[in-house]
Formats: C-alpha cells, sequence, structure tokens
C-alpha cells in the first residue's frame, strides 16, 4: 500500500535519527519515496548497522533508490546473513523490479539457506518471466526435498504447475501430493 509522503526532509531525517524503530523506518522510506539525498544517506549507514531493524529498513527502501544506490544496497541486503534482511529485499520488490534483478535472484536459488528467501526468489523470478521452464522450477523443487518447511518447494510447484503445458499437469499435482 502507499504511503503518503509528508513534512518537511528535515523533520523526517530528525525521525529516521531517533530509536524508535516503527516510526523511524517510516521516515526513512517517505524520505525514499520523495527522492531525498538522505535517503541514499541513511540506507548506505543504515545496511551495514549492527541493528537489524535498520538493515531491514535500508534493504526494503532499496528499490526506491536512485539504480547505483540501490544496486549497492540490494547487493549488502542479498548478502546479509540474516534472512529477514534478505528477504525485506525481496518482499519490496515486483515481477516489473525483479526482471532486473534475476541474476541475484537465481544466486539466492542456489546458495540461500532460508525457505522463505528461496521462495519470494522463485516468485519473483516466475513473475518477471525469467523462470519459464518447468523442468527448472521441478528442479528446483527436488533440489529442497531436505528442507524442513515446504516454502520453497511449493513456491516451485506452484511455478512448474503454471509454466507446465496441460498434459503434464497432473504429473506436477500428484508430485505435490506425495510431498511431506
Amino acid at each position: 500500500a502507499q504511503r503518503p509522503s509528508l513534512g518537511e526532509d528535515a523533520a523526517l531525517l530528525a525521525i529516521a535519527r531517533g530509536d524508535e524503530p516503527w516510526l523511524a523506518a517510516e521516515a526513512f522510506a517517505a524520505l525514499a519515496r520523495r527522492g531525498s539525498a538522505s535517503a541514499r544517506e541513511l540506507a548506505a549507514q543504515w545496511i551495514g548497522d549492527g541493528e537489524l531493524w535498520r538493515r531491514r529498513a535500508a534493504a526494503a527502501t532499496a528499490p526506491l533508490l536512485p539504480a547505483e544506490a540501490a544496486a549497492a544496497i540490494e547487493r549488502r541486503a542479498a548478502g546479509d546473513p540474516e534472512p529477514a534482511v534478505r528477504l525485506a529485499w525481496l518482499e519490496a520488490l515486483d515481477g516489473g523490479s525483479a526482471a532486473s534483478r534475476s541474476e541475484a535472484l537465481r544466486a539466492l536459488l542456489g546458495r540461500d539457506g532460508d525457505a522463505a528467501v528461496r521462495a519470494r526468489a522463485v516468485e519473483l523470478l516466475q513473475s518477471a518471466g525469467a523462470l519459464r521452464d518447468p523442468e527448472a522450477a521441478l528442479e528446483l523443487y527436488r533440489s529442497w526435498k531436505g528442507d524442513a518447511m515446504a516454502d520453497a518447494r511449493g513456491a516451485a510447484l506452484v511455478a512448474a504447475l503454471a509454466l507446465s503445458p496441460e498434459a503434464q499437469r497432473q504429473a506436477v499435482v500428484e508430485l505435490a501430493a506425495a510431498d511431506p
């Protein structure tokens, strides 16, 4: 949902520099939506901060930043040790913005240990049209059979089902039904 960008930059910056996480993150996001140079500076600081909420806010706001600043923040977010930071970045993307990030999303599929992060990456790749082969989706599913959580496997099966021709869909449904 879109939130209005209200207030002066200086007032928003003062709130963003405060210690109340939700309020600071919202002020930061408002600065980013405005295209404020302060948002770029804060994002660069926050993505390396020891506080998880600041790194999450920087990651979630990265797609709102100018391309060069966004790319730097997104690289750091994609490599953050906390899944919540990676997921915050992925949740801020949509199919349109994911298309230009397909290489980074594919990298997450192969290396990320968090099932929710991989699931969101699959969804984004599919919605961007960068995952077109049902066999590739099924291969992802098979590679994640050992996951305790079914998030990524489920996303891979949904992608395989959507990408499969009518004649092959029943086989995907049967595979899904047999999944624990």
